[in-house]
């Protein structure tokens, strides 16, 4: 089973408020959601004239919210995330995870698709994902077997390891953006790069 204590701290518990967490989505409050712009139900990239209906709300987390949303053309569906343009940190925090997702491509790394910015909110588009995670799993059950501790850690090591190898630290591990079924790390925003120490 898991527990808080030991070497296992990455299956620290960490019970949060709101809707399921989405890979790529902290749900741990920090801006006031309150004065964020209501985003459109057709949201249309000026850079491509795409259009892409705003499906349910996947969760709401520190820098903004996570929609289901479907391309009106082919059908295929993504996770947007919506970060508004109104702060500073926003825009610094987000801009780190957008720019750590365009450069992981691992089978246990969230998937980047695309991005673009309006006047109000800058569009991060992933792979869609389970909408289960290891977080919702313990809520429930409270524990997880021996069997279900290996098959996950076995995973999130993996990633990882590759997400070490491309000189990035996480910082952020919880097991509300663990997704179940195929485990995929995401939310980069506190991550950062590994600077190479003078000899």
């Amino acid at each position: 089973g898991v527990t808080e204590s030991g070497s296992v701290k990455l299956y620290r518990i960490q019970q949060t408020s709101g809707q399921h967490g989405m890979p790529g989505f902290s749900l741990t409050g920090r801006q006031d959601l309150t004065m964020q712009p209501e985003v459109a139900e057709i949201v249309i990239d000026p850079n491509t004239s795409r259009s892409y209906s705003r499906d349910e709300l996947l969760g709401q987390g520190a820098f903004g919210k996570c929609y289901k949303v479907t391309d009106l053309v082919s059908g295929d569906s993504f996770a947007m995330k919506v970060i508004p343009l109104y702060s500073c940190e926003l825009e610094e925090v987000c801009g780190m995870d957008l720019e750590i997702l365009k450069k992981l491509l691992h089978k246990n790394v969230v998937g980047f698709s695309h991005s673009f910015e309006d006047d109000q909110f800058m569009y991060i588009f992933m792979e869609l994902c389970s909408r289960q995670t290891l977080g919702d799993i313990l809520k429930s059950r409270g524990t997880l077997t021996d069997p279900e501790v290996c098959y996950y850690m076995r995973q999130l090591i993996s990633g990882l390891k590759y997400i070490h190898r491309q000189g990035y630290v996480h910082r952020d591990i919880k097991l509300g953006m663990c997704t179940c079924t195929h485990l995929k790390i995401g939310d980069f925003g506190l991550a950062t790069k590994l600077e190479p120490r003078n000899k």
